[in-house]
């Protein structure tokens, strides 16, 4: 169990350290930005790159707080033999080939907690930006909701 938790911790980190890369090409992209002399295309690259760093920024905050519980798991139950145990890694196959994303823009799937894809951060910021692009807000703000109320009821247990 150990083995597969520090496993885990170790896909977590790099999974940081590949946003943090992405945040500062990010920001070397804004520096550039700013010496635009067009108005309009500066705004929306600045916006674009800011908006995905803000949104990587969340995403790390979420898995660093996920390693650090995963670290105080190992260590609270270090000297529990099922810890020792190994144990073996269940794969889990999301189905290749199907467009989750059409298929839940197009109402075929339904974005719930019972979707395959609910607790996936890039997908819902796929679907966000989807029916951003589309000026669909109420969407968005639906969608937002969706996972609020998740994350209440999650709190509530």
């Amino acid at each position: 169990m150990r083995t597969l938790l520090n496993k885990l911790i170790s896909e977590l980190k790099k999974k940081v350290n590949d946003n943090l890369s992405e945040i500062y090409l990010n920001q070397h992209e804004v520096r550039q930005a700013l010496k635009m002399s067009d108005s309009h295309e500066k705004e929306t690259i600045l916006t674009e790159r800011n908006s995905r760093n803000k949104q990587l920024l969340f995403e790390n905050q979420d898995y660093l707080m996920a390693q650090i519980k995963i670290i105080n798991l190992i260590d609270k139950y270090r000297r529990e033999d099922f810890m020792k145990e190994e144990v073996p890694v269940l794969q889990v196959n999301i189905q290749s080939g199907f467009d989750y994303l059409k298929e839940t823009v197009e109402g075929k799937l339904e974005y719930n907690k019972s979707h395959p894809l609910f607790n996936d951060h890039d997908f819902y910021h796929k679907l966000i930006e989807y029916y951003s692009s589309r000026e669909e807000y109420e969407k968005c703000n639906e969608l937002r909701e969706i996972r609020q109320q998740q994350s209440c009821e999650t709190k509530d247990k």
